[in-house]
């Protein structure tokens, strides 16, 4: 049988390590962000919940990574509904801001429940659209998308 070479991480969800691709991690990221768009819609002063945490990163005396420098830029700007489209579109560029998001709002136990529901459920941002979690018109191109990303491989048997 051969050897597959493929990227993942390893998590640690109720005592459970599980094998992550790189892939699950970028859905389950949509995922959080298609929420909190929906959150942000409903309450637009979450929005500057956003802004401060990125002010509070910028401002920390040690020079600024490019990401975050983008992410001013944009927040600069774009409208909030074109910032809400960003974090909520699974391109390659979007997917590479949303790695380094100062999009923080979401409640710790919403934040763990997808953690269980892509990990253990086997769900992606596609079925949360699905199952009533966040509008479907927001989870544009929500599928599995090819990854980018850096990262150790592993060996995995196919």
């Amino acid at each position: 049988m051969p050897v597959e070479e493929r990227a993942y991480s390893i998590i640690v969800i109720s005592g459970t390590a599980l094998h992550v691709t790189h892939e699950q991690i970028d859905q389950r990221s949509l995922a959080m962000h298609l929420e909190m768009a929906e959150m942000i819609r409903g309450n637009p002063e979450l929005y500057d919940r956003v802004r401060n945490t990125l002010g509070r990163w910028i401002s920390t005396g040690r020079p600024v990574p490019p990401a975050l420098q983008e992410w001013q830029s944009i927040l600069d700007t774009r409208t909030v509904g074109e910032v809400l489209e960003i974090i909520s579109t699974d391109t390659e560029d979007c997917r590479r801001l949303r790695q380094s998001s100062p999009f923080c709002i979401l409640p710790q136990e919403r934040r763990d429940a997808i953690f269980r529901e892509f990990h253990t459920q086997g769900r992606n941002a596609s079925t949360l659209c699905q199952h009533g979690r966040v509008p479907a018109a927001t989870a544009r191109d929500a599928h599995p998308a090819q990854t980018h990303e850096q990262s150790t491989t592993h060996p995995e048997r196919t």
